[in-house]
């Protein structure tokens, strides 16, 4: 009997002292949990990438390299974008979520908040280039020594041998450019007085539309086809919309009847009172 109180009296204390261990449930504990997101999967499975999601704070970005376990983190990742034949992707680094918060509670006006930033990733050795101001991936010949800000990029869904980047023009405000960088070497050519990039499906061909500098008389709206291994440009003839008198005549199959005219002298039709109030 006394074997078996003891035993009890056991069990009860380390019930008692397990349950004391336990932190209640509050508020905090529930901003600790994160969540795991898949983003993307290669087409040979060889590149894996996912995200780790606090429920407050700074998302973090995984990308794995499914072979050998190779993992990068970069944190703040998102918007990943990634060729088909697993060699490049583009990705934006969102701000730090504090400096975010702090500048939001200071009411800083939206050119003082803090600014994302967008890069680029060669998936055979990891290594995460990002474009931001006077980069080594922007030569002073490209950025003439001042801050280029660009506003997206783009590369072909099934292969890009260039990260095309949208920005606006250092040497001249108001005017856009494409920045052509060979992620391979780093080296970079412009298309510039442009404004708008289609991309081909693999990446060797781009539609470029041209805006009219109303400054400028010598510039023109047009669209060409610029290929980014020849540098070659294709100007595609302008349209003309046809003027009203070139246009051919439509015939109407049920062509509207015009009223007869009132003979002369006939009076009007008097109008009735009732007609008028119903």
């Amino acid at each position: 009997m006394k074997k078996l109180l003891l035993t009890l009296t056991l069990i009860a204390l380390a019930a008692f002292s397990s349950s004391a261990e336990k932190k209640a449930l509050d508020h905090s504990v529930y901003d600790g949990w994160k969540r795991a997101s898949i983003i993307r999967l290669s087409a040979d499975a060889g590149i894996l990438v996912y995200m780790i999601i606090p429920q407050e704070g700074d998302a973090e970005m995984h990308v794995r390299r499914t072979a050998t376990g190779e993992e990068l983190v970069i944190p703040r990742g998102t918007a990943w974008n990634m060729t088909e034949d697993g060699t490049v992707a583009t990705l934006t680094i969102k701000a730090e979520f504090a400096k975010t918060r702090e500048a939001k509670i200071k009411k800083k006006k939206a050119a003082d908040m803090p600014k994302d930033t967008l890069a680029y990733l060669r998936l055979a050795d990891f290594d995460l280039v990002k474009l931001t101001g006077v980069n080594p991936a922007l030569p002073d010949s490209v950025a003439n020594k001042k801050k280029v800000k660009i506003n997206s990029l783009k590369i072909g869904t099934a292969a890009s041998p260039y990260v095309i980047a949208d920005a606006d023009d250092p040497a001249k405000k108001g005017r856009k450019m494409l920045l052509l960088i060979d992620w391979k070497t780093g080296a970079v050519d412009t298309l510039r007085g442009t404004d708008g990039v289609v991309v081909s499906r693999d990446g060797c061909k781009l539609a470029v539309t041209t805006k009219k500098d109303k400054k400028d008389s010598l510039t023109l709206s047009s669209i060409y086809l610029y290929d980014v291994l020849t540098r070659k440009a294709d100007t595609l003839p302008p349209t003309r919309m046809p003027r009203r008198s070139e246009a051919p005549a439509i015939p109407s199959s049920s062509p509207r009847k015009r009223p007869s005219p009132r003979p002369p002298g006939a009076s009007r039709p008097r109008r009735r009172w009732w007609s008028a109030n119903w």
